[in-house]
This record gives C-alpha cells, structure tokens and sequence, in this order.
C-alpha cells in the first residue's frame, strides 16, 4: 500500500473538508505494492467462489484490512468496486510463479478465510 493514515489524511483534505464520520482503518502490517501476498490470494479465491471478483492489488489489501476490523464495523459496509479486472490474469501469473519462492515466507496459499455475510 501506498503511504500511510497519515499521508492518506493529508490527501484527502487537499480534496476538501473531511466527514466527521470519517474512519481510516488501518492494516496491522505493512504491505509493498503488487507484491503477491498469501493472505489476498486467499481472500480473493473465497470472495470469487461467494460470486464476487475484485482486483488483486487494491481490492484484495482492501478485503484484508476490513475483515480484520470486522468485528468492530457496526452497521452494513457498501463496496465500491471502481477498478478493472485486467490486471488479475497477470496478478496470478505471479502467485503461480511465486508460490514456492521465499518472498512468500513459505506460508500455505491454501489458507482458509471465513467471510461474515
């Protein structure tokens, strides 16, 4: 991901005033940008089978951090997917090239991640 709350914060009041309501949640790591990560690989083989496809370098860290902040969302959460899927052919191309490699920390793709309806 690219910069932090902080940064994130900063560009949004260059866009204007921000909403009272506003809440930034924050991952509880950090994460370099298009790299292959087990974690989002999982969220995003168990969304797809839920009938729901998202892009795999914003929407798939997105996905991650909401659902480890999950149990502290009170009321219902409206996604909006704004991105294109074209890049997900070449994204996976690199989990399948990656998936033996030590940039993964050897950590089972297999993972199993529970989505609340």
């Amino acid at each position: 991901m690219v910069g932090d709350k902080n940064y994130l914060i900063l560009q949004m009041k260059m866009l204007g005033e921000l909403p009272e309501n506003l809440i930034i949640l924050e991952a509880t790591r950090k994460y370099h940008f298009a790299k292959p990560y087990p974690e989002f690989l999982a969220i995003y083989h168990a969304l797809k089978h839920a009938g729901i496809e998202f892009d795999l370098i914003y929407g798939a860290a997105m996905w991650h951090i909401l659902l480890q902040h999950q149990s502290n969302i009170v009321g219902d959460i409206l996604y909006v997917h704004s991105g294109g899927l074209r890049g997900n052919a070449s994204m996976l191309d690199r989990y399948k090239k990656a998936k033996n490699m030590s940039d993964l920390g050897g950590r089972n793709f297999r993972q199993t991640t529970h989505i609340r309806a």
